[in-house]
């Protein structure tokens, strides 16, 4: 049995055509689920079955909406539709009253007085939307105080209080976590057995895994609609497949570039520990050479890896611009990452030679240019990871601090060479060391750049 049936619609926003000739069958007590990329339509639709639109200026209304064989632009009141068709939003939108008064709120509106009608109410609404076991100990708390899911789950619960027919769902679980999203995708499979359910979603795996027909819809026309195994299995229509095509290519692109972010991170940590390494050699002593030998192989094998993703993902892949310039620059990235591993095997052998004499010198310069640089590295990376260009913007910053120790610790061991010229050798080592570490730091610096570049496509990281 059909709930909606909408024949020959059309909708104008003044002059602008929004939906075309749409015919659409939406059955009881199922879940129809509306698909399609941003601007489509979607969303205008479903807004048209409780006539969300008439608020709207310029908007303009042809064709045939019916629930229930009954024409909702006719002689309905739209408080009567209203009521038997409700609405839950993308963004949860809780009214600033208790969590008891939010539910009854839309009864009171419909005469419903009785304190003891209103509690009944309250809890087989709130244990319809799955809820009450969560909210019972907490009805005259703020319902502004809870979680963004169990807003969502509050509002879908104040939604069901008024008993509608029909319950539409515009990209409702959108903002919210996995876990709160499985939880109302699990809800809409209980509803659907009193309710008959309307969604729009851009998750496709979401409309595969709760819904029972799915309309497609491109630039304003409904391109097909059929059961949601036949849409996602066997499209009728080339628009259909097509998209489909492009968002499984998204989805996967967008796991490999999970993974892309997983593995500069773990390069990062091979850098940041390379670097502790060497730190610990001149400070301590330790004989760590090998180990920051291996550091540096494990380094230039991640950076292979990471390359070899790339350029698969560039080569295989149609990136939109950002994904391109955030692709380009972590090949970019890796490259500064790998000379910095290099440079700290190179401080590593030099700490081999001022073994003996390292206490004649003053380490302290050494010893925080080492600790701003290590730090430059780990917040140009995680700025990267974050696509966080103030973070970028505050690497950048630090640049000046690493390059003033640089020249002190120059300055002190020139000094000291004047004092004693025994010291030379030993000397020019530590004024490497210090010049590596500086070289470091650029290299971080180069990294919160190719930050900015994935973001902005400039590398300019003024503020």
């Amino acid at each position: 049995m059909d709930k909606f049936t909408i024949e020959n619609m059309n909708l104008y926003y003044g002059k602008f055509h929004a939906l075309k000739n749409v015919n659409i069958r939406m059955k009881k007590n199922r879940i129809t689920a509306f698909i399609g990329p941003s601007g489509c339509g979607k969303s205008t639709l479903l807004k048209s079955l409780n006539r969300m639109n008439d608020l709207v200026e310029g908007c303009k209304i042809t064709g045939d909406i019916r629930l229930d064989n009954e024409d909702i632009y006719g002689d309905m009141d739209v408080n009567i539709l209203r009521k038997r068709v409700g609405m839950v939003f993308q963004k949860a939108n809780p009214f600033p009253m208790s969590i008891y008064d939010n539910i009854a709120f839309g009864p009171r509106t419909h005469g419903i007085k009785s304190k003891k009608e209103l509690d009944r109410i309250v809890e087989e609404s709130l244990r319809d939307a799955a809820i009450w076991d969560e909210l019972k100990d907490r009805l005259k708390k703020s319902a502004l105080g809870l979680s963004g899911g169990q807003q969502q789950r509050l509002c879908i619960a104040r939604a069901l209080a008024v008993k509608p027919e029909v319950l539409l769902m515009d990209e409702a679980t959108s903002a919210l976590d996995p876990i709160s999203t499985g939880k109302i995708e699990e809800l809409c499979l209980k509803l659907k057995n009193d309710y008959t359910i309307v969604m729009v979603t851009h998750n496709m795996q979401q409309a595969l895994r709760i819904s029972d027909e799915t309309a497609f819809f491109l630039l304003g026309e409904m391109v097909e609609c059929n059961s949601t195994d036949a849409i996602f299995s066997n499209p009728q229509d080339k628009r259909t497949e097509d998209y489909g095509k492009v968002w499984l290519m998204r989805e996967y692109f967008d796991k490999e570039l999970t993974q892309l972010n997983d593995s500069l991170i773990e390069m990062g940590g091979l850098v940041e520990q390379a670097i502790k390494n060497t730190m610990k050699m001149i400070v301590d002593g330790e004989d760590l050479l090998d180990i920051a030998r291996e550091h540096e192989n494990r380094i230039n094998e991640a950076e292979k890896s990471i390359q070899s993703r790339c350029l698969h993902l560039l080569l295989h892949q149609a990136p939109v611009a950002h994904d391109l310039r955030y692709v380009s620059a972590a090949l970019k990235m890796i490259t500064d990452l790998e000379r910095i591993g290099d440079q700290a095997v190179d401080i590593a052998e030099m700490s081999v030679y001022i073994k003996d004499k390292k206490q004649v010198f003053n380490l302290t310069h050494i010893l925080e240019m080492a600790d701003n640089a290590s730090k430059m590295v780990t917040e140009a990376i995680d700025a990267f990871v974050k696509s966080d260009i103030e973070v970028a913007k505050k690497v950048a910053r630090q640049d000046d601090i690493v390059d003033e120790l640089f020249n002190r610790s120059k300055n002190e061991t020139v000094e000291l060479i004047h004092k004693n010229k025994e010291l030379g050798s030993e000397a020019l080592d530590i004024v490497m060391i210090a010049k590596y570490l500086e070289r470091i730091a650029d290299h971080a610096v180069n990294v919160a750049e190719w930050v900015a570049f994935s973001i902005t496509g400039s590398c300019d990281l003024s503020d």
